[in-house]
């Protein structure tokens, strides 16, 4: 059964973008892709190492203490992502940005799910059936979604909409069902910060150099195209696997 689950995830780029290209055409998913590449770009940030430092420090760490390191570093975490939006609302609405806002602003809601998932938790503990759980219901929801009511996603927005719910609603059941003490430990998240910072670095010059191929393309030259090149790159990956 895990590994039928562990291959839908792997499997689900291949099955569902044929999907949203039908739903909102060739241009509509470069679009989507685009959106997507910058939001990772920014995840680099917002997650702030904890797929890094903090998998090395909660391994380390015993029960009740790793409880306590998850629930400071989510909140820093959720300040960098808030933060985060509240710069792109700030500077969408102060400069003309190639950007519809409010498909960007669901997509980025999506995305959260970067931090309610835990996934390094998960994997610092030997846990990681729990996050291919959590992806598995997230990309369910979506492929069930676009298959029995694919008339009413016919919009980028209604697709990033839907993305948003499906990534929503397992993220927050993770976290209550975590029983998380979110009491803000000052020097423990100051000892986070510090520890966490240098991993950031890394991560966006990563970011930057897997996601130029969209950037390029987004800004310079048409979504259509962009589109191609981001399926083309989702099946050689999904092929190397």
């Amino acid at each position: 059964l895990l590994g039928t689950v562990r291959l839908f995830n792997i499997g689900f780029p291949v099955v569902v973008i044929p999907l949203i290209i039908k739903s909102i055409g060739l241009e509509g998913y470069g679009t989507f892709s685009f959106y997507q590449a910058i939001i990772v770009f920014l995840s680099s940030i917002f997650v702030f190492g904890a797929n890094t430092k903090g998998v090395d420090s909660l391994s380390k760490l015993q029960v009740t203490a790793r409880k306590n390191y998850l629930s400071n570093i989510l909140v820093v975490q959720f300040m960098l992502y808030s933060l985060l939006l509240l710069l792109f609302i700030f500077v969408n609405f102060s400069f003309d940005l190639p950007i519809e806002f409010w498909p960007f602003l669901f997509l980025f809601f999506a995305n959260s799910y970067r931090i309610t998932f835990t996934e390094f938790y998960f994997i610092s503990g030997d846990m990681i059936i729990n996050s291919i759980k959590l992806n598995f219901i997230f990309r369910s929801m979506v492929l069930v979604a676009l298959l029995l009511f694919s008339d009413h996603f016919t919009t980028l927005l209604s697709i990033t909409v839907l993305y948003s719910i499906s990534a929503f609603i397992p993220g927050i059941f993770n976290i209550i069902k975590l029983k998380l003490n979110f009491r803000i430990d000052f020097k423990n998240i100051k000892n986070i910060i510090h520890e966490n910072f240098r991993f950031v670095h890394s991560r966006i010059i990563i970011s930057i150099k897997d996601k130029a191929g969209h950037f390029v393309l987004g800004f310079a030259f048409d979504r259509e195209a962009l589109a191609i090149y981001d399926i083309g790159l989702k099946i050689i990956n999904v092929g190397a696997i």
